[in-house]
């Protein structure tokens, strides 16, 4: 896939997030619950920390927070979801598949300071000065491939970095754990567990050429419970990246009702956003400059900074007095400081000393005042840290003034649009227009970089209604204005692209000089309907780029745009030259419903990114949406569309079952989309690890939440590579030639493109003659065996596509079993919860002592009183898994009753008790509910953890729980364990000795009158691996090199060596320098040149390296 060897140092990079967010499958409150327990972390601050001794010896290191954890090890990455309430735990582990086993995870980006654990007796128990990092990285992981992880927030992120030489296709990696794996429509990996599907974000790939992000094609592979990646053709001279689409999602609001109206980015990938609140709990953070709202559900401005990952607040502060204050835009300079504008009703509204206007203009009882709501702007310049203005001051006259729109230049001066209704607005000297022309006007205002006064300020309009939406500058100072009029006279200058109005209301576009005395162009821009203005934003070059709504069905477009069909209720954008004589394309983007563009930013490519509202099932949808589904009332959109206005690049729903809609739109400076907007869908895709994951509205009064999104994007629109038509002979992984392994037995083969299904055929012969001892079709690429006689058997693999045409059989491969394991028994049943108010449900789980034949394992079910709790007649565990679940379906009683459980399998019987209680009643006191080992089979001489959980909470005295075992011969446990007050779970240290065959033993725990047990079995060691010889020999070349992975054969020209290895290893022979060698013997390249050679030693062998 990539260059020879005397290629291009080609990198490929794979990075994909992990977003674990526990979907409801069908809706159950454990499921919600889980997800409610990640999404409540919003990051770990220490990163990865080594281990030292603090967890298990197989970590290598992890990242923990209160509800989950992450633990890096040689061969997997265990993640594991805690409990939270009744919900239950999870643990997953996502196996590393032909791994390279001398790779091993190391620590990357070294953050300051170090972590101390203070555990335990004495300093002798502590670990103290632990380094963490920012990051894990397994190098080498597979053949020149590396794996790089990281956190954003909640989210894992893991990366592969594929270096010249390697394959991507050698990335293979399983879940250990799920259920099943799938894809959904969009591509996503779909995760199912016990408790509910989690989520990996599709595979988006592109290459940056030339600072151009060229678009590849890739997607998952899936074969049962293991996955890969397939990429489509891409330059092999440069990167590749694959990388999620939405990055994160998150709510921002508190009990009330809030909107957010307006983003802006910096250079790090903050997001500072403004809105309106009327939450007195609108989240705030220490030191911020207002923690304090308004009283009474008045509304309130807020600016909240968040973090590039979204998983906390870096800060989020009030501004506001005691009246009605809204904030409707923001932007922020290079030092990180926020320029805001909008209303206020406040007449003490916070402003600053020396700041052009500490007054409310609005008289009392003013006879000719609109309206008894009058409002006065405002501008506030928030310090780069959130705790104080730089300066805030009022802005307008004595009617109705409102700010919509506010930029800042290089040198800190604020550029401030909107409408006004005071014939007193405040204007300066040599402005274009000083004098008020109807019911409303337009202003744009330059604010001086301390706010102290007025650079310049102008009316602008004409004898009707004319509204300023957005305000931009360029970097000579020009102010460009968008807004909308119906008035007749609007301004506009000769050769402009229209310069008579055409309907109702018309978007106006507007360019002012630097000094504000003059317009540089001015033009209508609409049809004979009612158009209005959203978006705004400059390219470089001085191209206007324009977004609003298209009431017109002769809304002005252009040939060749990619929409010029109105239906009277689009979206459009439109790109206007920078003269402001001709639009170089205008289009409209909408579908059958209602379509309206509110904010618009654009890329160093010219392609334009607009955000707004949809309600239309058919608004257009790119193929790599990351959701290309209409959700409800309305939805936000997000969407980009190319540089000639032709084609729609990438489009988005986003939203859930109500009204949501995109107010503002940002882009940082590596191609990241931001958006905000206001959001009525509880349901709205909040993403895991978010700062706040739950919406905080209320449907019934129409109150509403904040929202910010986040979208990484790359894009896929080449051709997905198609999957060869007839698979290739699989490579077996697992159990290795001539191995003696335990039972059961899991067969494991390198997954195959192409191939749909696999046969497996296992025999007593390796002539493979029927009858066969067994044969199968499996989807995965792994099987698994509990019953083969102790005899030597065979094995081979081969793939079948979907057609039904079978590839070639694998190489065969021998193993003798050892014993099968005693026969699967009952170990224990669990009941979760135990006391339940009558009528609601509760979970049943059973679990086997060893894994369930290859048929599974029925599991009889039975009630003391069915008509107060029912069960199913059966449960079945599945073929080699160890537990089952069923559920307790109960009736509301009037009094507290009890009920036993009973399941029996295969000569055994466990019980399990639960209480139903009316509503209301008290807690029974807790007993003895479950008790459990784990593992539930070990070697002889090591140790086990076993753990005992109670019906309910433990008493204030804490509850003792004895403890014992059937065999103290094979298992050992303590006389007791305490269970600490009001806690209901504690665990024990099992400790077992060696045996000669596989010994059963029972631990039983006892409380309160009832007693629980589990099985544990004490296996034999296995015997120790076979071992072979391999002896190389160079010849040709002087002064050249043989060398080995895994390493051992290190063999110069000239001279030969020897080395052991287990047998059935898969052995890399290649020559120092990276030449060519004609390989014999073991190893043969058939008289070709090569540089590497690859074989599976099965016995003792010789290769002669002929070196070029």
């Amino acid at each position: 896939m990539l260059g020879g060897k005397h290629g291009v140092s080609a990198i490929t990079v794979i990075a994909i997030a992990l977003s674990t967010t526990a979907a409801a499958v069908d809706g159950k409150t454990a499921t919600a619950q889980l997800d409610r327990t990640v999404a409540a972390n919003t990051g770990l601050a220490l990163g990865f920390v080594e281990n030292k001794g603090q967890t298990n010896a197989r970590v290598r290191y992890y990242a923990q927070g209160d509800r989950y954890a992450f633990f890096a090890t040689r061969d997997r990455l265990v993640l594991s979801f805690a409990k939270r309430q009744n919900a239950r735990g999870l643990t997953l582990a996502l196996r590393f598949l032909g791994r390279d086993p001398a790779s091993a995870p190391q620590g990357a980006d070294r953050q300051p300071g170090t972590v101390n654990y203070l555990r335990g007796a004495g300093p002798a128990r502590w670990q103290t000065s632990l380094r963490h990092y920012g990051a894990v990285v397994y190098r080498g992981l597979w053949p020149r491939i590396d794996l790089r992880l990281h956190q954003a927030g909640g989210a894992l992120k893991y990366e592969f970095r594929v270096r010249p030489g390697a394959r991507p296709s050698d990335i293979r990696l399983a879940y250990a754990g799920a259920r099943r794996l799938a894809m959904d429509a969009a591509g996503n990996l779909l995760i199912e567990s016990p408790v509910g599907t989690l989520r990996d974000s599709h595979p988006v790939s592109h290459q940056d050429v030339a600072g151009v992000r060229v678009p590849v094609a890739s997607r998952y592979l899936l074969s049962g419970n293991r996955f890969g990646f397939a990429v489509g053709r891409y330059r092999h001279d440069r990167d590749l990246i694959i990388d999620p689409g939405i990055e994160y999602t998150t709510f921002i609001g508190g009990s009330s009702d809030e909107i957010g109206n307006g983003i802006a980015v910096d250079g790090n990938g903050n997001a500072y956003v403004t809105g309106t609140t009327q939450s007195p709990d609108f989240p705030t953070t220490v030191g911020a400059f207002s923690r304090t709202g308004a009283a009474g559900n008045n509304p309130d401005v807020f600016v909240s900074k968040l973090n590039p990952t979204g998983t906390a607040l870096v800060y989020s502060t009030f501004i506001g007095g005691s009246g009605f204050d809204f904030g409707r835009r923001i932007a922020i300079d290079a030092g990180g400081n926020a320029y805001i504008t909008g209303q206020t009703t406040s007449a003490n509204f916070p402003t600053t000393a020396n700041a052009f206007s500490r007054r409310l203009h609005i008289p009392p009882n003013c006879p000719r005042c609109v309206n008894a709501d009058n409002y006065d702007g405002f501008v506030a310049k928030l310090n780069a840290s959130g705790s104080g203005l730089a300066y805030s001051t009022y802005l307008g006259g004595t009617d109705i003034d409102s700010p919509r729109g506010v930029a800042v230049d290089g040198a800190g001066n604020a550029y401030v649009t909107g409408e006004t209704v005071s014939v007193d607005f405040p204007t300066t000297a040599g402005a274009f227009s000083r004098t008020e022309h109807g019911a409303y006007d337009m202003f744009v205002t330059k604010v001086n970089a301390t706010g102290s006064a007025l650079a310049y300020s102008t009316y602008l309009g004409g004898a009707q209604v004319d509204n300023g939406e957005r305000v931009a500058v360029d970097s000579g100072g020009n102010a460009y204005v968008l807004g909308f009029t119906s008035s007749l006279d609007f301004p506009t200058t000769p050769g402009a692209f229209d310069t008579t109005a055409n309907g109702d209301f018309d978007v106006s576009v507007t360019k002012l000089n630097p000094a504000g005395s003059a317009l540089v162009y001015s033009t209508y821009l609409g049809g004979q309907g009612s158009d209005s203005g959203g978006g705004l934003a400059i390219d470089a070059a001085g191209n206007a780029y324009v977004s609003g709504g298209a009431g017109s069905l002769d809304f002005p477009t252009t040939p060749g745009a990619f929409d010029t069909t109105s239906d009277g209720n689009d979206a459009f954008v439109t790109k206007l030259n920078p003269v402001g004589s001709a639009a170089v394309y205008s289009t409209l983007v909408g579908g059958t419903g209602g379509d309206g563009a509110s904010g618009v930013v654009v890329d160093s490519a010219g392609n334009a990114w607009l955000t707004g509202v949809t309600s239309s099932g058919d608004f257009p949808m790119s193929a790599d949406a990351a959701d290309g589904s209409f959700n409800g009332v309305a939805d936000a959109f997000i969407s980009e569309l190319n540089s000639a206005g032709s084609a729609v690049v990438y489009s988005t729903y986003l939203g859930g079952a109500q009204s949501d809609s995109g107010t503002d739109i940002a882009r940082d400076s590596v191609g990241n989309v931001y958006i905000t907007g206001r959001t009525f869908s509880m349901d709205f895709p909040a993403t895991t690890g978010a700062f706040d994951t739950v919406w905080n509205g209320d449907p019934l009064i129409f109150w509403g939440d904040a929202f910010v999104t986040k979208l990484a994007l790359g894009r896929t629109t080449s051709t997905p590579p198609a999957p060869p038509p007839v698979p290739s002979a699989p490579v077996l992984v697992s159990p290795p030639n001539g191995d003696t392994p335990p039972q059961p037995i899991t067969f494991d083969w390198n997954n195959v493109a192409g191939a749909a299904s696999y046969t497996i055929q296992i025999d007593d012969s390796s002539a493979f003659t029927a009858p066969l001892e067994r044969e199968a079709t499996v989807t995965d690429s792994m099987y698994a065996t509990t019953d083969l006689s102790t005899a030597t058997h065979f094995w081979r693999v081969r793939g079948v596509n979907s057609a039904g045409v079978a590839g070639p059989w694998s190489a065969v491969r021998s193993f003798t079993p050892q014993a099968a394991p005693p026969p699967a028994v009952l170990s224990t049943m669990d009941i979760n919860p135990a006391t339940v108010v009558g009528g609601n449900n509760s979970s049943g789980t059973v679990v086997l002592s060893t894994p369930a034949p290859a048929n599974g394992a029925v599991v009889t079910l039975s009630s003391s009183n069915p008509a107060v709790a029912s069960v199913p007649a059966t449960v079945t565990v599945p073929p080699v898994g160890f537990t089952g679940s069923f559920t307790i379906t109960t009736s509301p009683v009037s009094a507290n009753v009890t009920v036993v459980i009973t399941a029996s399998y295969n000569g055994t019987t466990r019980t399990g008790t639960l209480t139903v209680t009316p509503p209301g009643a008290p807690p029974p006191p807790a007993t003895i509910q479950s008790v459990s080992v784990s593992p539930a089979a070990v070697t002889g001489g090591s140790t086990a953890q076993g753990a005992v959980t109670l019906s309910g909470a433990a008493p204030q005295a804490g509850a003792t729980v004895s403890l014992s075992s059937s065999n103290a011969g094979a298992a050992t446990v303590p006389a007791s364990v305490t269970i600490p007050s009001g806690a209901s779970t504690a665990t024990f240290a099992v400790s077992t000795s060696a045996v000669a065959t596989s010994t059963p033993v029972t631990i039983s725990a006892t409380y309160n009158g009832a007693t629980a047990t589990t099985s544990l079995t004490v296996d034999p060691a296995p015997p120790p691996p076979q071992t072979a010889t391999l002896t190389v020999t160079a010849t040709g070349r002087a002064g050249e090199r043989v060398t080995s992975s895994p390493a051992g054969i290190s063999v110069a020209t000239g001279s030969s060596g020897s080395a052991s290895f287990a047998t059935g290893t898969s052995v890399t022979l290649s020559v120092s320098n990276g030449r060519d060698a004609i390989w014999s013997g073991a190893c043969s390249s058939n008289g070709s040149k090569t540089t590497t050679c690859t074989f599976t030693l099965s016995a003792a062998a010789s290769v002669t390296a002929n070196v070029q």
